[in-house]
């Protein structure tokens, strides 16, 4: 049996203060959604809480692990 080989993918959005709370709500929906791919066997979707720097004014994230 060969050893599986894992790709990580990290996507860093900037959400404008004035978008609908609705929409955000379904974008991170959406994206958890990916989820239930049989590829695809970790999947975060949500809001940063807490940024560290002004420079990275990123909003939310999505941070996907897909099997080779």
């Amino acid at each position: 049996m060969s050893p599986t080989t894992i790709i990580e993918h990290l996507v860093l959005f900037r959400v404008r203060d004035s978008t609908d709370p609705s929409k955000i709500d379904t974008m991170v929906s959406s994206h958890r959604l990916l989820s239930s791919l049989d590829q695809i066997p970790h999947l975060a979707a949500c809001h940063i809480h807490r940024r560290r720097s002004p420079a990275a004014d990123f909003t939310h994230f999505l941070h996907i692990r897909f099997f080779s």
